[in-house]
């Protein structure tokens, strides 16, 4: 399977160490996969450590739209050129990119959805938004958290079915 993980982080905590485990297990289990981070960051040096393959031209963390239009337009483009199959963001930043770019993706190749499993490990409260709730709810096939605490804010701020949680 190829697998693409977001994990676009600068520096190397606790989450960013979760992410890199996660993708050197997939990898080391026969997958192809991508992690997606920040350029020149101690997050890439760590990734790089391990072996495994960097998506660095890709800017989640902008503030500016043109700048978000041109990261979605690029992200498209790499999960339809790798032919990527699933896609696991790890952070807040760029979720929304994965999740348009997955539906977008869905809509020319119905037969062949592009799953998004969303993994958490904040336990930061969830914005409260319309849309916020439905890619949360909706648009995101599964979600993995770090811990009960975790699943707990999330399953009570988002309208998520328990059997969409781990």
């Amino acid at each position: 399977m190829k697998i693409l993980i977001g994990s676009n982080v600068h520096w190397w905590n606790a989450e960013a160490a979760y992410a890199c485990t996660i993708a050197k297990l997939l990898q080391d289990a026969g997958h192809s996969v991508f992690v997606l981070t920040r350029p020149d960051s101690l997050n890439e040096q760590r990734l790089k450590e391990r072996g495994l393959r960097l998506v660095t031209h890709i800017d989640l963390n902008s503030n500016n739209p043109f700048r978000l239009f041109r990261a979605y337009r690029k992200l498209k483009k790499f999960l339809l050129e790798e032919h990527i199959e699933l896609i696991n963001p790890h952070r807040s930043e760029g979720f929304p990119l994965f999740v348009f770019a997955a539906r977008a993706l869905r809509s020319l190749a119905p037969e062949n959805p592009l799953p998004v499993i969303r993994t958490r490990g904040t336990t930061r409260l969830m914005h409260q938004h319309w849309l916020n709730r439905k890619m949360h709810s909706d648009w995101t096939d599964f979600h993995i958290s770090a811990g009960k605490i975790v699943s707990e804010r999330i399953l009570s701020s988002v309208n998520i079915f328990a059997k969409k949680f781990d």
